[in-house]
C-alpha cells in the first residue's frame, strides 16, 4: 500500500501539468481529505512567494491558448470565472496582438466557405461569433467577407 501524496506534492503536481488561477489551486487542494483550510492558504501564500504561482501568468497562458478561438469578451469573461481580477484581466487581453476582426475573420473562415448564402444563413454566422465573444460591431465588419480586399476596405 502506498503513502499518500502530501498536500504540497499534490499542488506542485497539479502546477506542474498546467498553470492555475490561487482560486483554482485552492478549490482543487480544498477537496483534497484531511486538508486544512489553513494549511492551503499557507502553501498558496509560499507558492507565491517562490513564484511558482502566479494569476497573471496563468490568465497570459489562459489567453495565449484560445485567442485563436475566442473573442475579447469571451476570454475576459473566462478570466473572471476563474478567479482573475479586472487588472489582470486587462493586462492578459492587451496581451493579443492580433486585431479582433482578423481573428474573427480566421474563426469565421475555418468554419465557412464564401460569403452568406441568405438571412438566415448570415444571422447562423453573426450567432456563431457572438457565442465565441466577438462584439456586435466586429461581427458587421467580417460577416459578409467575400475576400481579403472586402474584410481591407471595411476596415478603413
Amino acid at each position: 500500500m502506498s503513502k499518500p501524496a502530501s498536500l504540497r506534492d499534490h499542488a506542485l503536481r497539479l502546477l506542474g501539468r498546467r498553470e492555475y488561477f490561487r482560486a483554482e489551486l485552492q478549490a482543487r487542494l480544498a477537496a483534497v481529505p484531511d486538508a486544512a483550510p489553513s494549511e492551503v492558504d499557507a502553501l498558496l501564500d509560499e507558492f507565491e512567494r517562490r513564484g511558482w504561482l502566479s494569476d497573471e501568468r496563468a490568465a497570459l497562458a489562459r489567453v495565449a491558448g484560445r485567442q485563436a478561438r475566442l473573442g475579447r469578451g469571451r476570454l475576459g469573461q473566462e478570466l473572471r470565472a476563474r478567479g482573475a481580477d479586472a487588472d489582470i484581466v486587462s493586462r492578459a487581453l492587451a496581451s493579443v496582438t492580433e486585431s479582433e476582426s482578423d481573428r474573427a475573420l480566421a474563426i469565421l473562415r475555418r468554419r465557412y466557405a464564401g460569403p452568406p448564402a441568405d438571412g438566415q444563413d448570415r444571422a447562423r454566422r453573426a450567432r456563431f461569433l457572438a457565442a465565441r465573444g466577438f462584439s456586435e460591431g466586429v461581427i458587421r465588419q467580417v460577416i459578409d467577407f467575400k475576400d481579403e480586399s472586402d474584410v481591407k476596405q471595411v476596415e478603413k
